[in-house]
């Protein structure tokens, strides 16, 4: 039986690491991973990772109070030094974060007020994660190519950022390659959306079952 999923906080003096559980076993008192995320000066990704579990386990409070945290974290000079690559995760957590909240209060229906704040806030977030032009990563190209295709329906914006991410990473970027095949397929260019979905699969990183169901569909 393998052992429970978990998020490790390295201890500041290097004596080892704290274990946090995922999934079910989430802390109940955020305010208790935030004081030792603080204690510790954790690194800004572990930020970023710990509120990314609140969210897919449906806590979105939670999540999104770690995220908030974490980019007032992110003001200390010496540690978004240390970790500039974490720094432009909390833009795009946050900048996600509020994306599919918009979507969620359009779907709801009579709160469009609401919606064009959150959306608003996206892309202030996702905006400022493309301002690290000097970091060499396709995480914001992603965050906001999901943005243009999924909030805005731009599908040609999402295809640029897409296209931008697959240069970073040698045509090689998993979800890269996943949103362009989408935008394909929207589109109605399904056999090259499914040359996308095919070459996704031979990534190196894990092939969820939702890129199978995909390429099935």
């Amino acid at each position: 039986m393998s052992a429970p999923a978990c998020v490790d906080v390295a201890l500041r003096d290097g004596s080892g690491h704290v274990s946090l559980p995922t999934g079910a076993g989430l802390p109940g008192d955020v305010s208790q991973v935030l004081s030792l995320l603080r204690r510790e000066r954790a690194s800004l990704g572990t930020w970023v990772s710990i509120g990314a579990e609140y969210y897919l386990a449906g806590k979105l409070g939670e999540a999104l109070e770690l995220f908030l945290a974490a980019e007032n974290a992110a003001k200390d000079d010496a540690l978004r030094a240390d970790d500039e690559q974490g720094a432009v995760a909390i833009k795009v957590a946050l900048g996600t974060y509020y994306s599919r909240e918009a979507i969620a209060a359009r779907r709801r229906g009579g709160d469009e007020v609401e919606a064009a704040r959150l959306t608003e806030l996206a892309q202030q977030h996702l905006a400022a994660s493309l301002n690290f032009g000097h970091i060499d990563s396709d995480l914001p190209w992603l965050g906001d190519g999901l943005f243009q295709l999924s909030c805005q329906k731009d599908f040609r914006a999402a295809r640029s950022r897409f296209d931008a991410a697959l240069d970073l990473s040698d045509k090689k970027s998993h979800f890269g390659l996943l949103g362009m095949a989408c935008c394909q397929f929207r589109k109605g260019n399904y056999e090259m959306a499914l040359g996308s979905y095919v070459e996704a699969l031979k990534t190196p990183e894990k092939c969820s079952p939702a890129v199978r169901v995909g390429l099935a569909h």
